[in-house]
């Protein structure tokens, strides 16, 4: 009997254990159980992107100034499916600024001495907020206002001193996203089409886990109805079929091809 017991508690306590252990193994599972880690993990697959020419700059050639409010781009590499104040959203959010504030500013030609230790201090200081939740407060983003206050400064106080030339830096915001659907339709109809933001399949890439793998890269989602809505930037797609066809593929969403069919057929 007393064996008996000891094998049930023993069989309860892994079946208990294992939705942990299996979580710990995804995508999601990682950032939440080790997010200061997993921030350079992020920073690196946006870097990545952008490099590829997937995340784009914020200079703009017809402007005179550079802005350094990003608005609410992040929006364009998480998707639809993950909320922008998140700990992946903000995590993301900051990591998306140092990449692209790190490589505007290199490209506008302001020197990295003026900028880059405000960025290192900024960028350690937001991470530790994000980790002990504090990001969203009234103070943090006091904070963070005067910062930006303090870095366009100091960058517009090296432009009219040593180089005219170049672009005033400013931080006025203002722009806004808009809603865009897309339809999708299979051929033959019978299949089932599952989506993912190509920084979520970036990520799992660099947290060695298989992108493809739905079980590990818990980022995928299926497009119910042939309907996705809210969406932007680039998305990987996985269709598959009863009889185990599959097509893999990936789609650019923009407002040019906003409440368009996309037709994935059958190989």
């Amino acid at each position: 009997m007393a064996l008996f017991m000891f094998r049930t508690f023993l069989a309860l306590s892994v079946l208990t254990c294992l939705p942990v252990i299996g979580y710990a193994q995804t995508s999601s599972g990682l950032v939440d159980s080790n997010p200061k880690e997993q921030y350079y993990v992020i920073k690196r697959s946006l870097q990545a992107m952008y490099d590829r020419g997937e995340i784009r700059s914020h200079i703009l050639p017809a402007d005179d100034k550079y802005d350094l409010v990003l608005c609410l781009e992040v929006v364009n590499y998480l998707g639809p499916f993950e909320k922008a104040n998140s700990l992946t959203g903000d995590l993301t959010y900051l990591a998306l600024e140092i990449v692209i504030w790190r490589s505007d500013l290199k490209a506008l030609g302001y020197p990295e001495e003026v900028w880059r230790p405000r960025l290192i201090e900024y960028e350690g200081r937001q991470l530790n907020a994000i980790v002990q939740g504090s990001s969203g407060s009234d103070d943090n983003v006091v904070i963070s206002v005067r910062w930006q206050k303090d870095l366009v400064a100091a960058l517009n106080g090296y432009r009219r001193q040593s180089r005219p030339s170049l672009k005033e830096v400013v931080a006025r915001g203002g722009c806004g996203a808009g809603e865009i659907s897309v339809r999708v339709s299979l051929e033959p109809r019978n299949g089932r089409v599952f989506f993912i933001p190509v920084f979520f399949y970036q990520l799992c890439q660099m947290q060695q886990l298989d992108p493809d793998n739905p079980d590990r890269c818990d980022r995928w989602h299926e497009a119910l109805d042939g309907q996705l809505t809210y969406l932007a930037g680039y998305y990987r797609y996985l269709a598959r079929w009863p009889d185990g066809a599959t097509r893999k593929g990936t789609i650019s969403v923009t407002l040019k091809n906003a409440d368009t069919a996309v037709v994935i057929r059958k190989p």
